[in-house]
């Protein structure tokens, strides 16, 4: 996804992309305006292995290294506070490999999916700009904030 101001965006997954979509139209001190999605990565389909619509694998990866990336909104299915984790070890590549190449990185999580824990490491918070999450997580903000976490919470929809 690209803002206005030709900043790079890049989504986890299509159901993200609406939350992100959200996201920028509640804050109105966000100056930019979001015009496309970065979703699968274009010719790597083939190549990659596909698991819930998500290109992913080794070659992904790859690819992904070869991009400039300002803003990456991540998803997680599992996290607490050592980190990010995934049960699959060829998303853990690719999530690993978009945070390498963006200058921001962004958690886009559910309260559901905090305190869960999954076999692949993805990375510490403490590398992540921000965590967006549900009113859920209100309890934790305060845990993950005292470990210099930045948290904002989305009001329901």
């Amino acid at each position: 996804m690209r803002d206005l101001d030709g900043h790079d965006l890049a989504v986890g997954k299509k159901s993200d992309y609406f939350r992100v979509i959200l996201w920028f139209r509640l804050r109105e001190n966000y100056p930019h305006k979001y015009t496309g999605f970065f979703g699968r990565c274009s010719g790597q389909q083939k190549l990659a292995t596909t698991v819930r619509e998500s290109t992913v694998g080794h070659l992904t990866a790859v690819m992904l290294e070869n991009l400039f990336i300002d803003v990456a909104f991540i998803s997680a299915s599992s996290w607490n506070l050592r980190g990010l984790s995934t049960p699959n070890e060829n998303k853990a590549i690719v999530k690993q490999a978009v945070a390498r190449v963006s200058e921001k990185c962004i958690l886009l999580s559910d309260s559901s999916k905090y305190g869960k824990m999954a076999n692949f490491r993805v990375m510490p918070l403490t590398e992540l700009d921000l965590i967006i999450s549900d009113e859920g997580l209100s309890d934790s903000v305060e845990q993950l904030t005292s470990q210099k976490i930045a948290v904002e919470l989305a009001p329901p929809v």
